[in-house]
């Protein structure tokens, strides 16, 4: 009965040593733990099925989306469009001696914007003098023109080739101990999101 009991009780050890260890996360597991919901949420920002399981994606593209919305742009299927085939590899983070920050380098595969958009214009200019560019203002005006841009963009960002670009991103421990992903104004990493173009700015040099 004795070595019964001691065989159950060497058991449940093994398995309380098993579970502490894996409760036991080092610092540099809870800095990617922390960054992942925010990435997350641009990989599933099509997904309706995953909308309501990660955090809403901010897109940090207001001066874009100003420019985009005056010409009649879909903000909402824009966005679906540009994070279609969007994806994430994280490197392992790095923790500041006093503990208080923390880097991981990504490497972020979307499509680029700013060349969708570029490419899109080089199109129009090609069916800005066409017949049919004629025909359809004469039915509808620039209405119609504007729409077959837009189209054109639509297009490019669903078939131009992907690039990856390396980026390094920040975060800070607050005074809950919690880290905390610091994308506010983060220039590169908002280029990165959208395949190397600067959302920030308004996309000035590839709309114009």
């Amino acid at each position: 009965m004795k070595r019964h009991l001691y065989t159950l009780c060497c058991i449940l050890a093994a398995f309380v040593l098993v579970f502490s260890l894996a409760g036991c996360k080092s610092e540099s597991d809870k800095v990617k733990e922390a960054l992942r919901p925010a990435l997350e949420s641009y990989a599933h920002a099509t997904e309706d099925d995953k909308k309501g399981e990660v955090t809403d994606p901010d897109y940090g593209d207001s001066e874009t989306a100003s420019v985009l919305t005056a010409y009649g742009v879909d903000m909402n299927k824009l966005h679906e469009l540009c994070f279609a085939r969007f994806s994430y590899e994280l490197g392992d983070a790095s923790v500041s001696d006093d503990g208080m920050s923390a880097t991981v380098p990504a490497k972020i595969t979307n499509v680029s914007l700013a060349s969708a958009a570029k490419n899109a214009s080089s199109d129009y200019a090609s069916y800005a003098n066409s017949d049919e560019a004629a025909s359809a203002y004469a039915e509808n005006g620039h209405k119609a023109l504007l729409a077959h841009l837009f189209d054109l963009l639509y297009a490019h960002l669903q078939s131009d080739d992907t690039v990856t670009t390396e980026v390094t991103l920040t975060l800070s421990k607050n005074d809950n101990g919690d880290w905390t992903f610091d994308k506010t104004g983060n220039v590169a990493f908002y280029n990165a999101l959208y395949g190397g173009s600067n959302v920030l700015e308004g996309l000035a040099s590839a709309l114009s």
